[in-house]
């Protein structure tokens, strides 16, 4: 491990952010020749990254195993002063000053600068926030069999042709039943009655869309009622989330058609972004679902 340095990748928030913030961290290990530790099972996923991706670049760890052999000879030289000083793990919280994660006990940054070179020996990025560059962070990994096998048997229970909607409406509103009424008078829904593949995270959205389409709308994914996003839901788990979420992803991304509304705060929701930007991209889409 002489001379090796290290880009410690914790992301948190939804999946869109997660993304986000795991390009941000390709990127820069890239061009500082550093290896990265993509660990997930304290944040976002809550699970190993490797469940879900194996990596296809060099220099990029996801494997819990392998990350927790690691780290502890390198808590000692980060660029966190008090995880620096104690030489060992942290805890970590979102604070609202800094619109980002802090050391729970001294409310340190836990990120650094990423416009310069460093000479730590491990750097620590611990963060959320979202962007448009979701795909570039996937762009990086296949699936793993297990998810490429659950979206194969989701896809075979579609017809050839559907047409993708995604509504989010939990800790983030949507006012969808007027733009389920516009979007059930087009032609696509009452002429040819074409199929819908509706994700969403509400159960109230699931039960009044049968109240406006007549076209058959499929839905394969656990729903519950939550408050909260799905991605920090208790109620079910994370194995659950995690698969559903990537199904829906992939199946929307392979959808003949899609469409997703702006929620009330103005903009779209970031899984409804990293769907966009991932439909543009055919050959990365085959390329994640080619078993190695």
């Amino acid at each position: 491990m002489t001379g090796k340095r290290y880009l410690l990748c914790r992301p948190e928030g939804g999946l869109n952010d997660q993304l986000v913030q795991i390009a941000k961290c390709i990127s820069y290990s890239r061009k500082n020749q550093r290896i990265l530790l993509l660990d997930t099972t304290r944040t976002g996923f809550g699970e190993s990254h490797s469940f879900y991706f194996t990596p296809k670049i060099d220099d990029l760890i996801n494997d819990e195993r392998e990350i927790n052999q690691l780290l502890p000879q390198l808590w000692a030289d980060s660029q966190v002063p008090s995880i620096a000083l104690q030489g060992a793990d942290y805890s970590a919280e979102y604070d609202e000053r800094q619109k980002n994660f802090v050391t729970s006990e001294k409310r340190e940054p836990l990120t650094f600068d990423f416009s310069l070179p460093h000479e730590n020996k491990l750097l620590i990025h611990h963060a959320c926030g979202g962007g448009l560059e979701g795909a570039d962070g996937l762009s990086a990994f296949c699936l793993t069999p297990a998810v490429i096998d659950l979206i194969a048997l989701r896809r075979r229970a579609l017809p050839k042709l559907y047409f993708g909607l995604h509504v989010r409406n939990t800790d983030y509103k949507t006012e969808f039943r007027p733009i389920f009424e516009k979007l059930s008078s087009h032609e696509l829904f009452t002429l040819d009655r074409t199929s819908i593949y509706l994700a969403t995270d509400s159960v109230e959205v699931l039960k009044v869309s049968r109240e406006y389409f007549s076209s058959p709308i499929f839905n394969f994914s656990h729903v519950v009622d939550v408050e909260r996003s799905l991605h920090t839901t208790k109620r079910l788990p994370k194995p659950v989330v995690n698969l559903d979420c990537l199904a829906d992803l992939f199946l929307l991304t392979m959808a003949t058609g899609f469409f997703a509304p702006k929620m009330i705060q103005g903009s779209y929701s970031g899984f409804s972004v990293l769907v966009h930007y991932l439909r543009q991209r055919p050959d990365q889409v085959r390329a994640m679902m080619a078993e190695n």
